[in-house]
């Protein structure tokens, strides 16, 4: 019975080693870090801890951005504040979202008086030299692109209570529709769906695709906290006399201010906003004064670039083709609230502007995808009735599961070639599998052409404005109610107004000249043609050709007449690798081991390299030369949440009910419960768990050990 004796007392030590195991883990805070409920004194953001009841001070981002826009080029300088609000050392990861074609070229990390400044290097060299600094007790700032609109900043070693700022720079073209300028700065990036892999069985081997090569790394940064509190600052300036006809920011009010130098300078009027939304602004100037063609250059080392931006005369068609309209709309749970609203809306306004001579269809989808009619429908009485029952029916629930919907839609094929066969896609683009979709467009279009409406607060305008432009449609944005008349009557406008297809640019004979985009996508009426180009010559002759409703347009331009610009060169070098990645997409599919994976990725890390921008294959990376944390004092790495994007109800509708708590913490979260927690990282085995299991086995170790007496008792 010695045997059961032992037996207990090693499972006795088991399970008390267990029940204390994950204390020694290095990402786990010390119980010293932890902080209950009621040590909760002010409005700081608390996080879960995987020890129950205990809680983590988040570390926190202050965001000013300052934009000069001269020209057409506008110049962005991004001010990031890091601040560790706990006694701990920590490493922050915080994701933000900037413009799709944004040429990022500069990063400063600011430590009291001390300026570091960033280098660009091949993404896997970036990691490392950022790593090895990490672990070295060096405070270091890595800037990664996930995706053209989607870059995350690590910084490590934020010292306790201590503030590290980080700026970032870029640069980008201002758009032109209609005659009137804009930008858009993206403060929040929405959550994105990625879905499961592909696998392939043709019989003899299974082949598995990964649809979202980085899925990893997504989800961990798009995790929100609807009490989360990040500020905003924002300043823009218009530089030079410019004769304005009128200034507006649809979702923010702003003060407007006209400087002695010319400069006009639009700032927030309550002086910093909350990073849940897109700030737009757009600007006109008075009648006669808006340029029309705008050619600009710059001189870089050996090198000549130019930018070309044209706006054509209002184009007229000769006749209106009847039209098969099909509707493709987004319900997942992403587009609740008011984006489900303004989709309602859209495809109402839709629906009223079609004839009796065409033909509807609505596919709607989230998780799965359900079609309205098989094929579409000559627009009678009924069926509109029937169109207009389906529209109002959308309610928003379930997944982001674009691909199946899309699909079923292009290969119905085009039908009848003598009408105009329009998709009009209504989403927020909340996905990961970007690149699947461009695949599936440019395989799969044919004949018709794909328009996107990009809706609600903070929609993925890298995947819409791409979409639209391999679809050879154009893209329209609605951030609330108010804009959706408007902006879907501009979008019938150009539904109905034959496009400039054939779209060329010859330059004077003898030179060589790069210019992107590859290839010029189909014009609508009142869009901008933008192109930019190297080694074209200072002087002769360029010349604009197209085709408008069967006949031939040109337009030409002396390239002596060009103005100095700045920057040229940078948004060249990052349309160029925009055309390199879109070409990798058509060709390479999701196989990067494939000969044209491998062609794009050393391409584009040559531009990068050679034009210092970030991009899919390079990083910026800047390091401090001294230490700052002692290699035995803890690291731990936190998530910084991001707001939940203005107009988003789903966090509401999956409200999970909260135990009771001390007032303090009600006070900090009143009308505001922490439904979408941000997770550390979950390397140790939950504690509950481990002391369950503990209790479990101390208690069979006292009853073997009864046992083992009880033996030798009859025994004897």
């Amino acid at each position: 019975m010695f045997v059961f004796r032992i037996a207990g007392f090693a499972i006795f030590l088991v399970m008390f080693a267990l029940a204390f195991s994950d204390q020694g883990n290095a990402t786990t805070p010390t119980k010293a870090e932890f902080y209950k409920l009621n040590d909760v004194s002010s409005g700081q953001l608390m996080l879960k801890t995987t020890r129950p009841g205990y809680y983590l001070p988040a570390p926190t981002v202050a965001t000013d951005i300052k934009t000069q826009v001269t020209g057409t080029i506008a110049r962005t300088t991004i001010t990031q504040r890091f601040r560790n609000p706990s006694n701990s050392w920590v490493e922050g990861v915080y994701a933000f979202p900037l413009f799709d074609m944004a040429a990022v070229d500069q990063l400063l990390m600011i430590i009291g008086d001390r300026i570091i400044v960033g280098k660009i290097k091949e993404k896997q060299e970036a990691r490392k030299i950022y790593e090895t600094a990490k672990g070295e007790g060096r405070k270091a700032s890595l800037v990664e692109q996930l995706r053209p609109n989607m870059f995350t900043n690590e910084v490590a070693n934020i010292g306790p209570n201590e503030e590290v700022i980080i700026q970032i720079e870029y640069q980008e073209s201002v758009s032109i529709i209609d005659g009137k300028w804009s930008l858009r700065f993206p403060t929040v990036i929405g959550t994105r769906l990625n879905p499961d892999n592909l696998t392939e069985d043709n019989g003899r081997h299974i082949h598995s695709f990964d649809r979202v090569p980085d899925r990893a790394k997504i989800p961990a940064i798009t995790t929100y906290e609807p009490h989360h509190n990040h500020d905003l600052t924002w300043t823009l300036t218009l530089a030079g006399k410019l004769d304005l006809a009128q200034l507006e920011t649809p979702f923010h009010r702003t003060d407007v201010e006209h400087k002695s130098n010319g400069n006009c300078v639009v700032t927030l009027a309550d002086g910093k906003t909350t990073a849940n939304r897109d700030i737009e602004v757009i600007w006109s100037h008075r009648q006669g004064s808006e340029p029309r063609i705008q050619l600009f250059n710059e001189d870089v080392d050996i090198s000549s670039y130019h930018l070309l931006m044209l706006t054509p005369q209002q184009m007229q068609a000769a006749q209106v083709l009847s039209r098969d309209l099909t509707l493709i709309i987004d319900t997942s749970g992403s587009m609740s609230g008011t984006s489900i609203e303004q989709a309602r809306h859209s495809a109402h306004q839709a629906l009223a502007r079609l004839s009796d001579t065409d033909k509807i269809n609505i596919v709607a989808f989230s998780t799965s995808y359900r079609k309205l009619f098989d094929r579409p429908q000559i627009l009678t009485p009924e069926i509109r009735r029937q169109a207009t029952a389906f529209i109002q029916g959308l309610r928003s629930d379930g997944g982001t599961n674009m691909f199946p919907a899309v699909e079923s839609v292009l290969m119905a094929g085009n039908g009848d070639i003598e009408r105009l066969h329009q998709i009009v896609f209504l989403t927020d683009g909340a996905i990961g599998n970007e690149a699947e979709l461009f695949n599936l467009i440019d395989r799969e279009l044919g004949k018709a052409r794909l328009f996107t409406v990009g809706i609600g607060s903070a929609p993925n305008s890298y995947f819409m404005s791409r979409a639209a432009e391999m679809g050879r449609g154009a893209f329209t944005h609605i951030g609330n109610l108010n804009q959706v008349g408007a902006r879907m009557a501009r979008l019938f406008k150009m539904l109905e107004s034959p496009a400039m297809t054939d779209i060329e640019l010859t330059w004077p004979a003898g030179t060589t000249v790069e210019a992107t985009p590859n290839t010029i996508a189909d014009l609508y009426a009142g869009e901008t043609i933008v192109v930019a180009t190297k080694g074209a010559p200072r002087s002769g002759i360029v010349t604009l050709k197209g085709m408008v409703d069967g006949e031939a347009w040109q337009r030409s331009l002396k390239l002596e007449t060009a103005q100095t610009g700045k920057g040229i060169g940078k948004l060249w070098a990052r349309s160029k690798i925009a055309d390199i990645e879109a070409e990798r997409i058509r060709k390479a599919g999701f196989a990067p081991t494939s000969e044209a994976y491998i062609k794009a990725k050393d391409d584009i890390v040559a531009l990068a390299l050679e034009h210092q921008l970030v991009s899919p294959h390079t990083s910026l990376v800047a390091v401090d030369i001294t230490a700052s944390r002692t290699t035995g004092e803890k690291l731990s790495r936190r998530n910084i949440p991001l707001m939940v994007p203005a107009g988003w109800t789903m966090f509401e509708t999956a409200t999970t009910p909260l135990p009771a708590m001390d007032p303090a913490l009600q006070a900090m979260l009143v009308n505001n419960p922490p439904i979408a927690s941000v997770q550390l990282p979950q390397t140790a085995t939950p504690m509950v768990f481990l002391f369950t299991i503990g209790l479990v086995l101390l208690l069979l170790a006292f009853g073997l050990h009864s046992l083992g007496r009880k033996s030798t008792v009859r025994a004897r």
